[in-house]
């Protein structure tokens, strides 16, 4: 392992084990691991050496985010597309049926256009980068987006003639600021101000 300090841990669809260090993305197929790091000198290699989350897209598509942008790892042909526009604080998040979403920016979402391989960012209003903690996206398709304020956002996606549209889908407004929240099997979990685990 190229470090001990583990962030992330996906297991992809072949069984394949990914595991995101504070120096580097190990991938362990059973038999060896092979290490990816950056390197200025190869085109297209990691974008970032500290690897926050790792997540499967579509079939044979790797996402990873790193502390210099959003990467999207191809394993078929070893390609990687560097998104460094989300450099430093981003958040993003995929629907089930793997279209990603990012955060950057106030009053913008960001979505990824595969046949393109760019994101497009789409205006929506009353998106503060600063107040959230975390974003996620349900099985309905409902971006939710929890904020430190204790208001969870809820963003519904849909895909007319193939592109995204976003509409408010009423929010949820919590009685005590949010420390933290994480999302399992389809639920949010939250800890508030006073310590409470919602």
């Amino acid at each position: 392992m190229s470090n001990s300090a583990i962030l992330s841990i996906c297991q992809d669809s072949e069984g394949f084990l990914w595991f995101g260090s504070v120096d580097g993305l190990n991938v362990y197929n059973g038999a060896d691991i092979h290490i990816f790091k950056p390197d200025v000198n190869t085109p297209g290699s990691l974008s970032g050496n500290l690897i926050e989350e790792v997540r499967e897209g579509e079939d044979g598509i790797i996402w990873i985010n790193t502390n210099h942008g959003l990467n999207r790892y191809n394993k078929k042909t070893g390609e990687i597309e560097c998104y460094r526009e989300f450099e430093g604080k981003y958040f993003w998040a995929k629907t089930s049926g793997n279209e990603v979403f990012t955060i950057h920016e106030d009053d913008t979402i960001d979505y990824y256009v595969k046949p393109e391989k760019r994101f497009v960012s789409l205006p929506f209003r009353g998106v503060v980068k600063s107040e959230i903690q975390r974003i996620f996206i349900d099985r309905e398709n409902v971006l939710r987006i929890v904020t430190n304020r204790g208001i969870i956002q809820n963003i519904r996606i849909t895909f007319p003639e193939g592109r995204p549209k976003l509409a408010p889908a009423g929010d949820y407004i919590h009685n005590s600021p949010v420390r933290y929240a994480f999302e399992d099997h389809g639920r949010i979990y939250f800890i508030d101000a006073d310590d409470y685990l919602i």
